[in-house]
C-alpha cells in the first residue's frame, strides 16, 4: 500500500476471516510517501458464507490507493500545488 506517512491507520489494513497478520512492515519512499508491506497467513480454509457476513459487516472496502488522486492533489493539506494562476514565481528569465 502505497499512502502518505501521516494518514496511516491499522484500522486501515485489509482484513479477512480466513487470514491473520503476520507482519506489517513501512518502507520509507520520501520524507511524505511511505510503502506498507502487509503479510498475512491462511489460518483456515475459505468459507463462502463467512467471507460474505464479513464483508457485509466491514462495509466499503476502498483502501487509501484507491483515493491516491485525491490524497495527493488535496489543496488544504498539499502546499505543494500552487492555486489558480501559478502563484508566486519562483525562476526569473528574460522576456525574449
Amino acid at each position: 500500500m502505497l499512502l502518505p506517512r501521516r494518514r496511516y491507520d491499522d484500522s486501515e489494513l485489509p482484513t479477512h476471516p480466513a487470514l491473520q497478520l503476520v507482519a506489517n512492515s513501512e518502507q520509507l519512499l520520501t520524507l511524505r510517501y511511505c510503502r506498507r508491506l502487509v503479510t498475512m497467513q491462511k489460518v483456515r480454509p475459505y468459507d463462502v458464507a463467512a467471507a460474505t457476513a464479513h464483508h457485509a459487516a466491514c462495509g466499503d472496502p476502498t483502501l487509501p490507493i484507491d483515493r491516491l488522486h485525491d490524497v495527493v492533489y488535496d489543496k488544504e493539506s498539499n502546499p505543494l500545488v500552487l492555486p489558480p494562476g501559478g502563484g508566486k514565481r519562483r525562476f526569473r528569465s528574460k522576456a525574449v
